[in-house]
């Protein structure tokens, strides 16, 4: 199974829908839910990272606010890919401990 960040460093590059169109069939769309997030991106890139998340949502990833926030900094160019990866480990970490922790009791 890929990982949370294999699924963005894929999606990210391939960007799937190049119309620009907001429509998503996927029952999620981090757009809508953090609009401020998006404000000085192309329609394009907007979409490239609504579908990367719709994607992984499907998978069993529940977004949140930090994660999104960084994958479209990322794609905008103000932190670099290497910074992007950091960020995900760095929160992955007390997830996965939080995780074991509930699965344990």
């Amino acid at each position: 199974m890929e990982s949370f960040e294999e699924v963005m460093s894929r999606m990210t590059a391939r960007r799937p829908d190049q119309s620009g169109s907001k429509e998503t069939t996927s029952g999620i769309d981090v757009v809508a839910m953090w609009p401020e997030l998006f404000t000085d991106m192309s329609d394009i890139d907007r979409n490239a990272i609504r579908q990367a998340c719709a994607a992984s949502w499907h998978d069993g990833w529940q977004p949140d606010r930090e994660d999104v926030a960084d994958f479209a900094a990322q794609t905008r160019g103000t932190i670099t890919a290497e910074e992007y990866r950091q960020r995900i480990r760095n929160r992955a970490q007390p997830r996965e401990a939080t995780q074991r922790q509930a699965d344990e009791a």
